[in-house]
């Protein structure tokens, strides 16, 4: 089974508190080394141009930021 995701507050560059949706700082809860993560980007595309509770964003520019966002949330895990 995978460890419960826990969210975890780090400091921003100007000093002020950020959620984080899975503590980074600590060792892989999970014991498994990935070397190469496979992302199926339609899995990823669509949750960001489409999310739940929250406006769909406007641009291209905007749903690449999500998308980077939403990869980035995925490696730290």
């Amino acid at each position: 089974p995978l460890a419960e995701e826990e969210e975890t507050e780090l400091p921003d560059s100007l000093g002020e508190p950020i959620k984080l949706p899975a503590d980074i700082t600590s060792p892989n809860l999970n014991g498994i080394k990935i070397d190469n993560p496979y992302l199926d980007m339609n899995g990823i595309v669509h949750p960001c141009t489409h999310p739940e509770g929250k406006v769909s964003p406007e641009t291209e520019e905007e749903t690449m930021l999500e998308a980077l966002k939403y990869m980035n949330r995925v490696v730290n895990m």
